[in-house]
């Protein structure tokens, strides 16, 4: 049995969840191998769990963040959300073959101009790689492939995927820590990212990361904590 499919029996039985949502946000290993690799069961049954499983809860199990795991790579960086959710699995699925930045900027963009092209394709493909849906993979030139999830993906409801990425953020290092210092007190973002990114980088990727913490937190009862982040 794979990690969701035990997760799922855990939940059925109401035996404590704690180490499969600690898991889920460590990003163990176990936790990652049916999204690389699960089968269309496997991918349906981590959905399901996934789904069943309250950002509440999540949020709740975030403990200590270790600030040395944050890195300018996992800053979130993307001019729309829903291209690297959707556009970027689809157009790979399409294609039938692993497509590079500048390929699958082209593709999502419908332009001919490689170096927009190129960095728009790449920023997109880094978020759906921080939502598991796609691998990257460096011959001369990063080439971007679906994962198993990917591929999964593009079947699924709007609205589910969405829901499931909500959750799939809070394994970013960078996201949780502002969650965790708003539930602790206070965040300020500018003054934390500082920390990792120059003080110009900070601020162009300021509103990609309030419109992640924003779709993690709206909805739920920790909604209010927004009030204790200064952007």
């Amino acid at each position: 049995m794979n990690f969701y499919e035990i997760w799922k029996e855990a939940k059925t039985n109401n035996i404590s969840e704690e180490s499969f949502l600690s898991d889920f946000l460590s990003l163990t290993e176990s936790s990652i191998y049916v999204l690389n690799n699960g089968t269309q069961n496997e991918l349906i049954t981590f959905c399901n769990v996934l789904l069943d499983t309250s950002i509440e809860k999540l949020i709740d199990s975030i403990g200590f963040v270790d600030a040395s795991l944050i890195n300018p790579d996992i800053i979130l960086q993307f001019s729309n959300f829903e291209h690297g959710v959707f556009e970027v699995p689809i157009n790979i699925k399409m294609e039938g073959r692993p497509l590079t930045f500048n390929e699958l900027g082209k593709l999502i963009m419908n332009s001919k101009e490689d170096g927009a092209c190129k960095k728009y394709g790449e920023n997109h493909s880094k978020l759906a790689y921080q939502l598991s849906l796609v691998n990257l993979n460096r011959n001369g030139c990063f080439y971007v492939n679906n994962t198993a999830f990917g591929d999964f993906s593009v079947g699924m409801s709007k609205d589910d995927l969405i829901n499931i990425g909500r959750r799939l953020l809070l394994r970013n290092n960078f996201i949780k820590l502002i969650i965790k210092m708003a539930k602790d007190g206070n965040c300020d973002y500018s003054l934390l990212a500082k920390k990792f990114l120059s003080e110009s980088t900070a601020e162009r990727r300021k509103s990609n990361v309030k419109y992640a913490v924003n779709l993690v937190l709206n909805g739920t009862k920790y909604e209010p904590l927004l009030k204790n982040i200064v952007w």
